[in-house]
């Protein structure tokens, strides 16, 4: 058992591996290193089922998918504080987006569902985080959009000798007085406190994930 395990490890190696690590999974693999091996080695996952509620991953996956729909357009470009008011005011195509990202990452389907009930208390919370992100981009203004949910990819060499790919995505890059920008988007609470480099890879509560990430 213990070699064919290895040998679904050895899959995210760089050499002959076809699968890569993700923040997300590194944090699973730190806080329960069983659940790292259902959810992201043998790639056993809960039942997909519609809720009559968000969950937190869903959430955010919806607030990431507009700002990136709102911005996608305007890659190469100057954001002026008069481009992030007409942004601001065109509340149709932000309502448009929502819908579609609603269909898509809730529903599991191309319908566009009308919000209802809780969902249509959660589509409203959603729409102010977008507005308050473009009001607070507003602030940073003149910039220029480099990239929307740009892939990467590296690998880090274990003390084996080894290496393991990994991979990401930046939500946002964006060049501003000469400095290029990481924009990371978080929909839920951030807990910044750390001690030190090696506290964030210790399992124990309180551990900041986002830090880490």
């Amino acid at each position: 058992v213990h070699g064919k395990v290895m040998k679904k490890l050895e899959e995210f190696y760089k050499e002959g591996g076809s699968r890569k690590l993700s923040a997300s999974s590194l944090n699973d693999y730190i806080d329960c290193p069983l659940r790292f091996y259902f959810a992201h080695v043998e790639k056993i996952a809960t039942e997909d089922k519609v809720l009559e509620d968000l969950d937190a991953s869903v959430f955010g996956t919806i607030f990431h998918e507009i700002m990136q729909k709102l911005y996608e357009d305007k890659i190469g470009t100057e954001i002026t504080k008069e481009v992030l008011e007409e942004m601001l005011a065109d509340t149709d195509r932000i309502d448009e987006i929502m819908l579609k990202s609603f269909a898509r990452n809730y529903y599991k389907s191309k319908t566009i569902v009308p919000l209802t009930g809780r969902l249509s208390l959660r589509g409203e919370v959603i729409k102010k985080m977008v507005k308050k992100t473009l009001e607070l981009d507003k602030g940073r203004t003149p910039f220029v959009m480099l990239q929307t949910e740009l892939k990467i990819e590296t690998s880090v060499q274990l003390p084996s000798g080894n290496e393991v790919k990994i991979k990401g995505i930046i939500d946002r890059l964006d060049l501003k007085d000469d400095s290029v920008n990481i924009i990371d988007y978080k929909s839920g609470k951030v807990n910044f406190d750390f001690e030190n480099i090696d506290s964030l890879f210790i399992s124990r509560d309180g551990r900041s994930k986002q830090v880490f990430q």
